[in-house]
């Protein structure tokens, strides 16, 4: 049976028997009378795990293409068998957040050269509103084997730290540099939450990615553990065997944990647009006078979760829980 029935008038001419019965006149009037009575009811919001479903964008060349992204160049060298990772505080601006952070780029662009462009992080080439993170690790690369086994450390980790759902606040605007100096970002700096739980968070991420020979993020050098060095020099891990290595029980990791804490408040950020040359430094500073400090006060995160990406996979962890959501990571 088709899908679609044709009436014999899409046959040939001359074919044609059907009998065509009048259309009989539309009520309007009661049409509209209904439509008025009835109560609007605005869509369910998505779920999170929706919007991981769409996190990756395709593949546009085969090789890096800097024409194909504005100028950027990828900072890791693709390698066979190496998937880059990620460890991140997602965050889905309101509506009226995303107007307040889209006159802060604003007023930031007027304060710069007319020669130097901004590119926006709020919203994609397509207007589709784009969600922003504070960053937990730097760019890891990890073998094949080793995606599960990090997940589930980095889960563990996380429970470990005790850390509950939170709400944090903007601080001040300023322009980050990345690590290699190639691209400067203008960013919202986020303030330090009472329970210090982004500082723990961080040492969570930190000490697992040490643990597979990965750089920390923003640690001190004295951090590093011996082992974690000798690794990294190596090209190894203690995973890499694709055995899974013993953990301290969850009482002991809390407390080793809270004794090598690192204050880096001061780097927390949230990434609102991008430029590749060095802008004027002031140009943030003024961008926030001209908004105003009570704009900037109605900007608002609340964190209920730690993602990682996985190559183009994403796990959610949700804070004191444990259960996890996954999107297309498969253990090995």
């Amino acid at each position: 049976m088709s899908l679609v029935q044709y009436s014999d008038s899409e046959g040939s001419e001359g074919e044609s028997t059907t009998k065509h019965t009048p259309r009989q006149p539309v009520n309007t009037t009661l049409k509209r009378r209904r439509s008025s009575e009835e109560p609007s009811s605005d869509l369910p919001s998505l779920p999170d795990s929706f919007h991981d479903l769409y996190a990756s964008t395709t593949r546009a060349s085969q090789h890096d293409d800097p024409s194909l992204h504005d100028g950027r160049q990828r900072q890791i060298p693709h390698m066979e068998g190496q998937w880059p990772t990620h460890v991140y505080i997602e965050w889905h601006p309101s509506r009226s957040e995303i107007d307040q952070l889209s006159n802060l780029l604003s007023y930031a662009e007027s304060t710069l050269p007319s020669d130097l462009r901004l590119h926006s992080l709020l919203k994609s080439d397509l207007g589709a509103e784009l969600p922003l993170h504070i960053s937990l690790s730097r760019t890891l690369m990890l073998a094949t084997h080793q995606r599960r086994t990090f997940t589930n450390d980095l889960e563990e980790g996380i429970s470990a730290s005790g850390v509950r759902p939170f709400t944090i606040g903007p601080g001040r605007l300023r322009w980050v540099a990345n690590h290699e100096h190639n691209r400067w970002f203008l960013v919202v700096q986020m303030e330090k939450p009472p329970g210090d739980e982004l500082n723990r968070l961080l040492a969570a991420s930190n000490r697992v990615a040490r643990g597979f020979g990965q750089p920390s993020l923003y640690a001190r050098q004295e951090s590093v553990t011996a082992p974690s060095a000798i690794a990294r020099k190596r090209g190894q891990s203690r995973f890499s065997s694709g055995k899974r290595a013993r953990l301290p029980d969850a009482k002991s990791r809390v407390s080793s944990q809270s004794a090598i804490i690192d204050d880096a408040s001061e780097h927390y950020h949230v990434s609102i647009g991008w430029t590749l040359e060095k802008p004027y430094e002031g140009s943030s500073y003024e961008a926030e006078i001209k908004i105003g400090e009570q704009a900037m006060s109605k900007l608002s995160m609340v964190v209920q979760m730690v993602k990682v990406k996985v190559g183009n996979g994403i796990v959610s962890i949700p804070l004191w829980a444990k259960t996890v959501e996954s999107n297309g990571i498969a253990g090995t």
